[in-house]
């Protein structure tokens, strides 16, 4: 992981979601108890389709036994639960 971060820091690099997600799975692997904290969910949602992507890559954490927290404002958008 710290070969990751020095890479992309090296050539000012950021991640994809799918790469923060392999990344975040390799600290659960790693640690008995990991905690996760997603703040300000609403201002990271641009479409329904990214909504998605976020919430299942949340499912998967948990799955995998990482502890999650995420906090939004609803505004008026739909309910990211029905999924």
């Amino acid at each position: 992981m710290f070969k990751a971060y020095k890479t992309y820091k090296k050539y000012q690099m950021q991640l994809n979601f799918n790469e923060c997600l392999v990344l975040l799975y390799l600290v659960i692997t790693t640690f008995l108890k990991v905690f996760i904290v997603v703040d300000a969910l609403n201002e990271y949602i641009k479409s329904s389709s990214t909504r998605r992507s976020i919430i299942k890559g949340i499912k998967f954490l948990v799955l995998k036994e990482a502890h999650v927290i995420v906090t939004l404002r609803i505004l008026q958008i739909d309910c990211i639960c029905k999924e």
